[in-house]
């Protein structure tokens, strides 16, 4: 296994992803059915994840924002990472486009329209966003999406299930349920909950099949016992599939979720958010190593959302 043991200043090159030609939707269709003869898989480790004393770890999530598994474990691409596939991504009814995830360009991304099912003229009666790129808890929904949502766009977990807002919507679960619901509900009897089909970037309305099981992401997490001055662990995440696919994109588009939770008041929480790209052209196997502590300067890091 090849590994990478890059600094952190060059954790990984960011390729902006490119606008290619129009494609058609047999063509679109036809890189789905391929997708798993260009797929890798490769590990990630986060070393020296060290809480600050008055905080614990809950949980984390990584998700790669250009796929998602649909029926049978297909792979279904992602161009723009809006949350739609490719295929389901060029409705003319509600004016989206497979290649940008705000085709009208109005603040009110794709998915929300898409799954809102607004057409063009409804669109154009939505409250005007005056600040379009503005999410105040950082959960991947702007504030004025949150208002379609009514979810609260100071609180990046609305129904405080352990799921951010934005994953929720993406995996088509309810971000204002009660306590943590739909979270711990298994919506395709599999075994495993939503919340875990999640941090596994696996359907939660698609049972684990092997062909799916071979998809799921793995995550490891070992405590650093020769620190006695904070609580520190590594993660290791494992299986994490890397689309490389002709003509599609030149980076997989990735977003880390780190919550964590006051030890004295449990019920207060922060997210960390780190957005970033691995290059489609990295080896099958590879491994990438980064220092946490290290990550919350580059520009990799988003902020810190609260609740």
């Amino acid at each position: 296994m090849k590994t990478l043991r890059i600094l952190i200043n060059i954790l990984i090159v960011v390729i902006t992803i490119p606008l290619i030609n129009s494609c058609s939707e047999k063509k679109l269709e036809e890189l789905s059915k391929e997708k798993r003869n260009f797929r890798k898989a490769i590990t990630l480790v986060i070393q020296n994840y060290c809480l600050e004393a008055s905080k614990q770890r809950e949980n984390i999530f990584l998700i790669n924002m250009n796929y998602e598994i649909g029926e049978g474990g297909a792979i279904l691409t992602d161009f723009d990472t809006d949350g739609i596939p490719d295929k389901n991504d060029t409705t003319a009814a509600v004016y989206i486009d497979y290649d940008t995830s705000d085709t009208n360009g109005d603040g009110y991304s794709d998915l929300i329209i898409f799954l809102s099912g607004l057409t063009r003229e409804q669109q154009d009666h939505l409250f005007p966003c005056e600040d379009k790129l503005q999410d105040t808890d950082l959960d991947g929904l702007t504030d004025c999406e949150e208002r379609i949502t009514r979810t609260d766009a100071l609180d990046f977990d609305s129904d405080d299930d352990g799921v951010p807002d934005y994953l929720e919507v993406r995996n088509r679960m309810e971000p204002r349920t009660s306590g943590d619901h739909d979270a711990k509900l298994d919506l395709d009897m599999d075994g495993i909950t939503n919340i875990e089909e999640i941090k596994l970037n696996t359907p939660t309305m698609e049972s684990n099949t092997i062909s799916i099981k071979e998809l799921e992401v793995n995550y490891k997490t070992s405590r650093l016992l020769a620190r006695t001055d904070l609580e520190c662990y590594d993660y290791t995440i494992s299986n994490i599939s890397i689309l490389s696919i002709p003509g599609f994109v030149d980076a997989n588009q990735f977003r880390l979720y780190l919550i964590e939770k006051q030890s004295n008041n449990t019920s207060i929480r922060d997210l960390n958010v780190f957005s970033f790209a691995v290059s489609s052209e990295i080896q099958d196997e590879s491994t990438i190593i980064v220092d946490y502590s290290l990550l919350g300067s580059t520009t990799y890091f988003e902020g810190t959302g609260k609740e």
